[in-house]
């Protein structure tokens, strides 16, 4: 089949086999050029002069010869000389003797001499290149660039641009918050808005939410956003198709307003990907609180940002790992990387968390009984992503195996990983719940003023929550529902008369949310004309 298909298309197939090895099949198809212009491009390559140090270890000969088939590829490619050097004293002589404007070392490399490389940081643009998951290098002069790299990311940093902001960096900055701008969040799955709720809580941004993309088409006719988090895996229209959509109507808004990608596949290429199909840019999940703050920076009006003189980041910034002594299996360290090291950030997210657990761990348990391994694939992906957001990384990772079996709908691998990924979820969502500094009780309004409601107060407050709930702004309707929730109306509180509505506006749910409103309108209208 493939290779009719390959042929129709003007190409052809071939195989390599060897017997007891394997084969490798590959394909050719001719391609047109339907634009001259390149698509990664250096403003004056002419200028750029780089210095490559790669000491690779000599007896690791193809791992060597392939790292300089790189440097050169590239080089070749952007029309930037770049130098490579093989030791220390080669790159210090060079450096001596030639003018460089770049210099890109490994984190071995870095090691070898830090006190040299971080006085060279001072002079020019030094990118030490990383594991993932490495922060051993905190030096704010030194951009960091995360593995896997591409040839575009390296391209925006010689062209001036700002995508490698060292996450270091960013404990540097003044904190600021940015009550008047607006931003929308879409993404089918409850916890993750629910954590990216969280993460922009403490920035003052009113947020308004969509489960699906069809709803976020409707919301984003009714108001202006400062800019949209688009999640890429959504059933029905995924976050590409519900782009192109807002790009296709009507009005310079729809063309201007900035859309970022989220997304927790975060493969090599999928920068270049997004930024190909109209994206603003690309944020993976889970999502890095330097990176974040880097986005909102770029993407909210300067106007908008206020610096925040009584919350500075250094100030919140805490090495007290106190909450952690008592939590087995959780990693500290990644933990505070994706809350900017705050711990009273981190003990938000351990609650969104917990709360969202206690039911994704029944439905796990629920999809797993009935076969369901489409929807128990979802559910494994939110747990993988959520899990080391809190630094869970071991459930994380089995997590991921339980996803990818379902993905696969390997009945086998899911059996025989299901009670493993069971016990653990539960072992970390016990934890949370005993740790008193983590799960704390919630806290009930009993400060505000407690007052009997007319039936004219009551509707007047049942419209302005109507109009609210409109808005899909959780936090706008939580805050009109707390102001009255101590309220009583017909010998209850306004929080019990609308505790259906409340349970509804926590999972997102805004169009539940009114329907519930309705019937408890009909309802107390009913019984009043009974008496």
């Amino acid at each position: 089949i493939s290779s009719e298909l390959i042929k129709k298309m003007g190409g052809f197939m071939y195989v390599n086999s060897k017997v007891n090895e394997g084969s490798e099949f590959s394909f050719s198809i001719p391609q047109k050029v339907i634009d001259d212009r390149p698509c990664i491009e250096i403003s004056n390559p002419g200028k750029l002069k780089v210095a490559w140090y790669y000491s690779a270890d000599e007896n690791a000969i193809s791992i060597r010869d392939d790292f300089v088939d790189h440097i050169k590829h590239l080089s070749d490619y952007l029309k930037v000389h770049v130098q490579r050097c093989t030791s220390l004293n080669e790159l210090k002589r060079r450096v001596r003797q030639n003018s460089f404007t770049h210099f890109i070392i490994g984190t071995k490399e870095y090691f070898e001499d830090p006190e040299y490389f971080n006085d060279l940081a001072k002079e020019l643009p030094l990118i030490l290149v990383v594991d993932r998951d490495d922060d051993t290098i905190k030096n704010p002069n030194i951009h960091i660039l995360y593995k896997p790299y591409s040839a575009m990311t390296i391209a925006e940093l010689f062209n001036g641009g700002d995508v490698l902001l060292a996450p270091r960096k960013y404990m540097e900055l003044e904190r600021f918050v940015a009550p008047s701008a607006k931003i929308l969040v879409v993404d089918d799955n409850l916890m993750n808005l629910k954590v990216v709720e969280g993460l922009l809580k403490k920035y003052s941004i009113r947020i308004s939410a969509a489960t699906s993309a069809e709803e976020a088409l409707k919301v984003i006719e009714a108001e202006d956003f400062d800019f949209v988090f688009m999640d890429h895996m959504m059933p029905g229209m995924d976050g590409i198709e519900c782009l192109h959509a807002i790009r296709n109507k009507h009005g310079s808004y729809y063309q201007k307003v900035p859309v970022i990608a989220l997304t927790a596949n975060a493969i090599a290429g999928s920068r270049e990907m997004f930024l190909a199909e109209g994206f603003n840019d690309f944020v993976a999940k889970p999502i890095d609180n330097a990176v974040l703050d880097q986005v909102l920076r770029k993407f909210i009006p300067k106007a908008k940002q206020i610096t925040d003189t009584t919350n500075n980041i250094n100030e919140i910034t805490s090495t007290d790992n106190d909450i952690f002594k008592t939590m087995d299996g959780i990693d500290s360290k990644v933990a505070l990387t994706y809350c900017g090291g705050s711990i009273s950030d981190y003990i938000d997210l351990a609650n969104v968390y917990y709360e969202t657990g206690l039911k994704y761990y029944v439905d796990l348990q629920d999809y797993y009984k009935n076969k369901d391994w489409h929807n128990y694939a979802i559910i494994a992906h939110s747990i993988k992503s959520t899990s080391k957001t809190i630094g869970a990384v071991a459930l994380s990772d089995i997590a991921y195996k339980s996803e990818m079996a379902g993905k696969q709908e390997d009945e086998k691998a899911i059996k025989d990983n299901h009670e493993s990924l069971l016990t653990e979820y539960k072992r970390v969502l016990d934890m949370l719940e005993n740790n008193p500094d983590i799960i704390k009780p919630k806290e009930t309004n009993n400060n505000s003023e407690t007052k009997k409601m007319s039936a004219k107060s009551f509707k007047e407050f049942i419209k302005q929550l109507e109009e609210t709930i409109d808005t899909f702004e959780t936090s706008s309707i939580k805050n009109l529902i707390e102001k009255h929730q101590n309220n009583i109306y017909k010998n209850k509180t306004i929080e019990e008369i609308i505790a259906p509505i409340i349970d509804k506006i926590d999972n997102f749910d805004f169009a539940k949310a009114k329907d519930e409103l309705k019937e408890i309108v009909e309802s107390l209208s009913k019984d009043r004309k009974e008496k």
